[in-house]
């Protein structure tokens, strides 16, 4: 028995809607599918790109990186200059041959001693014999006070006052004697990430850093730091660091952010790392850099000051 055609036709018409009206559910999935994508793309980049806050640091499962071309020209079409800082230098002896051992590295490398530590002075009595690039290192007051370490001595403090700033400066640097003070460059902050965002202090600190002529590296321990802004104020030579290179310690993922490093080079013509005089971080320098020597400028970071 035949349907009237009337009734076929709003079978055929209901067929129609519902069919549409499936079509437009999955559109909106997709859609919806998407921004969570990019929402998840865009923490993982912020991950690897935004400055790592001082304090107690946690392990953190490496993030997969590109791998950068080599040779690859920065955009002058000239080689990239990458500037490689090792922190924390006077904490423990015998560190720096590890590094020294790495072939074609020479001075390449750049060195943040702690003054008034334990091996500050016997190792910045090596390093002047290099003829490497020292940094004073000074410890200087975080957002979390938890983080503070007692065997580093006074840190620096918002509470002190430009006066008591000064001379907590002063003593730091008193510790080394005149023939290796005299061989110190440059300046940087040991966390801070409380103390690089106050307007006097860091007046204070870079009115310092100009008496004794020093450069000022930014280790961005906050991306609310105000240290570059102050210091360009003055007149006083700066840099910033860019990427931290063994937050976690093992050697694959310090390679990984050597390779980020590097990236950042080609893209900005120049980048500095901070790293640590950990064996892990030689052997990822000497394996990075047997890769790579080719296709970039390794720099004292004094070199990169502005």
């Amino acid at each position: 028995m035949s349907l009237p055609t009337s009734r076929l036709m709003l079978i055929v018409l209901s067929c129609m809607v519902l069919g549409g009206f499936v079509a437009w559910l999955a559109i909106q999935w997709m859609n919806t599918s998407d921004r969570r994508d990019e929402r998840a793309t865009a923490k993982q980049t912020a991950a690897v790109s935004e400055p790592i806050a001082d304090g107690p640091k946690k392990p953190a499962a490496p993030t997969k990186l590109s791998e950068p071309e080599t040779p690859k020209r920065s955009p002058t079409g000239s080689q990239p200059k990458v500037a490689i800082v090792i922190d924390d230098v006077g904490l423990r002896p015998n560190v720096l041959d590890a590094f020294w051992a790495i072939p074609g590295i020479n001075n390449g490398l750049s060195w943040a001693v702690i003054p008034g530590t334990r091996f500050a002075n016997a190792l910045t009595r090596d390093l002047v014999a290099r003829k490497a690039c020292i940094i004073a290192h000074i410890p200087m007051e975080p957002i979390a006070s938890e983080s503070i370490t007692s065997g580093l001595g006074d840190y620096l403090m918002v509470s002190d006052g430009p006066a008591g700033m000064l001379d907590k400066l002063r003593a730091r640097m008193d510790t080394f004697p005149p023939s290796l003070r005299s061989q110190v460059t440059g300046l940087s902050n040991h966390q801070g990430s409380l103390l690089t965002t106050n307007q006097s202090a860091m007046t204070t600190l870079i009115t310092f850093a100009r008496s004794e002529k020093l450069f000022f590296l930014d280790s961005r321990t906050t991306a609310a730091t105000i240290g570059k802004s102050v210091a360009q104020e003055q007149g006083v030579r700066v840099v910033e660091r860019n990427v931290f290179l063994d937050n976690v310690r093992e050697p694959d993922a310090i390679e990984r952010q050597l390779d980020e490093l590097l990236s950042h080079a080609q893209r900005k013509n120049h980048a500095v790392g901070i790293g640590h005089p950990y064996p892990e971080t030689a052997v990822a320098l000497a394996r990075w850099f047997r890769k790579h020597a080719s296709s970039l400028q390794l720099v004292p970071v004094s070199a990169l000051t502005q």
